[in-house]
C-alpha cells in the first residue's frame, strides 16, 4: 500500500512511486512497523511518514545549530579541563540534545504541559546544561568534586551522573511553558524506566482532576521520555517487564517515547556478546511498538523522528522507540575509548 505522499499525484508512474518510497525509507532514517498487529496503525504510520517533507522542519535549523554548537563546545571544554572526571560524555552523539528538544517541542503541539524525563548516564551533563538550563557554575562545582548543596549543608549530594533538576522551557509560538521533571535514577540499571512511567501517569491523572475534566484519556497532559544505552535496554530484565505491563489498563501512561543510544559496547562487552537480536531495540517488538532508526549525524532526520513518534503516541496512546546514532567515545565513563575498545576507537577517531 502506497500512501499519498506530498507532491505525488493520485496517478503516478512506477518510477515516481519508487523514487518517493526510496526518499522516505532508504535515506538516513528507517522504520520498523510491519510487526505492529493493527492494520489501521500500520497504514496510519506509513501514510504519516510518507507525507512528511523537509520543508516541515526546515525553519527549525537555527535552533538545531545553536544546540549542537553549545553542546560540542561544552563537551570539548570539559574533556580539556577535566579529562579525568568520569562524566560519560556525549562526543559523537551531541545531536541527542536536538532530539530531546524536538520531542518536547512536538509534545507542546499536542497540548502536553509536562514532561517526565528519565536520562541515562551518557550525556546527562550536556542535556542538563545546554537544554534544561542547569546553572553551569553549579555543575562545574559538582564536576570538581563539590556538592550540589551549600557549603553549610552536611549532605554530600548525589552521584555526578545522576544529577537532576526540574526545568521550565518556553518555545516560540507556544503560549504555555512546559515543565520538565528529570528523574533521579540508577540509569544503567533501568530502574528509572518504570518510575518515569508511573510518575507520568500519576501527574496526568492529577492534572485532569484539578481541571475537573470529565472526558480524559491517559496521556493528554504528560509525556514520559526515557533514554537508554543499547546494552542496558536489551539486557536489563526490568525493561521487558515494564514494556509488558505498559499497555495494561491500570498501568498505562498513554505511551512512553524510548530513545536508545548506540554506545557500540556495553562498558566492556561488544554487541555480539550482549544480545541475540540484530538491534538492541528489537525487544520492544513484543509490546507492539513501532521502531525508528536514525543516523544521529543528521539533526533534520531526528526532528522528523521526534514528530512521528509523538504523533503516533498521541494517536494510538502507545509507546514508540527510537534507536539513535552512535557514541564516538564508547561506553567508558572517562571518555577514553582506547581503554575499552581500542580497535574501534582508532577507526572512529579517523572518521571524526
Amino acid at each position: 500500500i502506497v500512501a499519498p505522499a506530498k507532491g505525488l499525484p493520485p496517478k503516478a508512474s512506477l518510477s515516481a512511486i519508487v523514487s518517493a518510497l526510496q526518499k522516505t525509507y532508504c535515506q538516513n532514517i528507517s522504520y520498523e512497523f510491519e510487526h505492529v498487529m493493527s492494520s489501521a496503525a500500520r497504514q496510519w504510520f506509513a501514510g504519516y511518514v510518507e507525507s512528511l517533507t523537509s520543508q516541515d522542519i526546515a525553519w527549525r535549523k537555527d535552533r538545531f545549530h545553536e544546540l549542537l554548537a553549545k553542546t560540542e563546545v561544552f563537551e570539548h571544554f570539559l574533556q580539556k579541563k577535566l579529562p579525568n572526571v568520569k562524566r560519560y560524555g556525549l562526543e559523537g552523539s551531541e545531536s541527542i540534545v536536538v532530539l530531546l528538544d524536538q520531542l518536547i517541542f512536538e509534545a507542546t503541539q499536542h497540548g502536553i504541559v509536562d514532561i517526565v524525563a528519565g536520562l541515562s548516564h551518557r550525556g546527562r551533563m550536556s542535556i542538563l546544561a545546554n537544554l534544561l538550563e542547569y546553572p553551569q557554575d553549579e555543575m562545574l562545582r559538582k564536576l570538581r568534586g563539590g556538592s550540589e548543596f551549600s557549603d553549610e549543608s552536611p549532605h554530600s549530594g548525589d552521584m555526578l551522573v545522576d544529577l537532576a533538576k526540574p526545568a521550565t522551557l518556553r518555545y516560540p509560538g507556544v503560549e504555555s511553558p512546559v515543565n520538565v521533571d528529570v528523574l533521579w535514577n540508577a540509569c544503567h540499571l533501568e530502574s528509572g524506566m518504570p518510575v518515569g512511567m508511573g510518575k507520568s501517569r500519576t501527574k496526568d491523572i492529577n492534572i485532569a482532576r484539578a481541571q475537573n475534566r470529565r472526558s480524559h484519556t491517559i496521556g493528554d497532559h504528560v509525556l514520559s521520555v526515557s533514554l537508554h544505552g543499547d546494552s542496558s535496554f536489551a539486557g536489563q530484565g526490568i525493561v521487558a517487564e515494564s514494556l509488558g505491563m505498559s499497555g495494561l489498563a491500570h498501568f498505562t501512561n498513554g505511551g512512553t517515547v524510548h530513545v536508545v543510544i548506540n554506545n557500540q559496547v556495553g562498558y566492556t562487552t561488544p554487541a555480539s556478546h550482549t544480545r541475540t537480536t540484530r538491534y538492541a531495540s528489537d525487544i520492544a517488538k513484543f509490546a507492539d511498538i513501532p521502531i525508528i532508526h536514525v543516523n544521529g549525524d543528521y539533526p533534520e532526520e531526528l526532528a522528523r523522528a521526534a514528530r512521528t513518534a509523538v504523533a503516533y503516541r498521541q494517536k494510538f496512546r502507545k509507546a514508540s522507540t527510537k534507536s539513535f546514532g552512535k557514541c564516538a567515545v564508547g561506553n567508558d565513563g572517562a571518555c577514553v575509548p582506547m581503554a575499552k575498545q581500542p580497535t574501534d576507537s582508532s577507526f572512529v577517531g579517523r572518521g571524526h
